[in-house]
């Protein structure tokens, strides 16, 4: 036999009943969440509408498709790794309940929300540089935010981390600053900073930790030594 049970192609031709799809084209959206998948082995490459693996026991997205028009579901698996994702899909990508470190091989433009909460992130670098929706990235462990989208359409959920210092903010939010969200983090001025860095983009990093220090008075914005980074 082709597959073995557990692939794509198993569930696809056995289970299903379906003629082999394997590297071909499917013109409708694939749905293949909650059916116990290891592999997305025997996948389509091209799927013209969504493409849904949630739910599963997936610890690779090898063998996934390459293009994918609508949204891009792989939530609730086990992935480590976002490798062999497309280079972009059409609309909202959802890869939360995982077991993320970091999101290397992420799509780097994604066209509506962006949503990587229940993960092991520290931070975001790898992850998108453009979300034309709303990013959620609560619940991790995250430490800072460096690597975040520099453009942000919509909100900006960052709460249940360990954020003391953000170190980053996206260059440009049509929302502006007031959709930021970061409650249950140790750090006792996040959105101040977020709205700090947003209006001084222009500004180092030593000479925003400055300002910071300068509305707060907060010491975690103070260097080793004792004093305000740039006085």
């Amino acid at each position: 036999m082709k597959y073995e049970e557990g692939e794509f192609g198993y569930w696809w031709t056995v289970t299903k009943g379906n003629d082999d799809i394997e590297d071909g084209i499917l013109n409708e959206s694939l749905i293949c969440g909650w059916v116990e998948l290891s592999s997305l082995k025997g996948c389509p490459k091209i799927i013209h509408g969504d493409f849904d693996c949630s739910h599963n026991k997936l610890k690779t997205l090898k063998f996934g498709p390459s293009i994918v028009t609508g949204n891009y579901y792989c939530h609730v698996n086990e992935l480590r790794t976002l490798d062999y994702l497309p280079i972009e899909s059409g609309g909202v990508f959802n890869c939360s309940d995982n077991k993320l470190k970091n999101l290397k091989g992420a799509m780097k433009v994604i066209q509506d929300d962006f949503n990587c909460a229940y993960n092991e992130l520290k931070n975001l670098i790898g992850g998108p540089e453009t979300v034309l929706g709303d990013v959620d990235c609560a619940d991790n462990e995250l430490e800072t935010i460096e690597g975040c989208p520099k453009i942000i359409e919509g909100t900006f959920n960052c709460n249940s981390n360990n954020l003391r210092i953000l170190k980053a903010a996206p260059v440009n939010s049509k929302n502006g600053y007031n959709h930021f969200y970061a409650y249950q983090n140790p750090g006792k001025h996040l959105e101040e900073e977020f709205k700090c860095r947003m209006q001084n983009t222009n500004l180092s990093e030593a000479e925003i930790q400055n300002e910071m220090f300068r509305r707060t008075k907060d010491k975690s914005y103070l260097s080793k030594e004792g004093n305000s980074l740039f006085l």
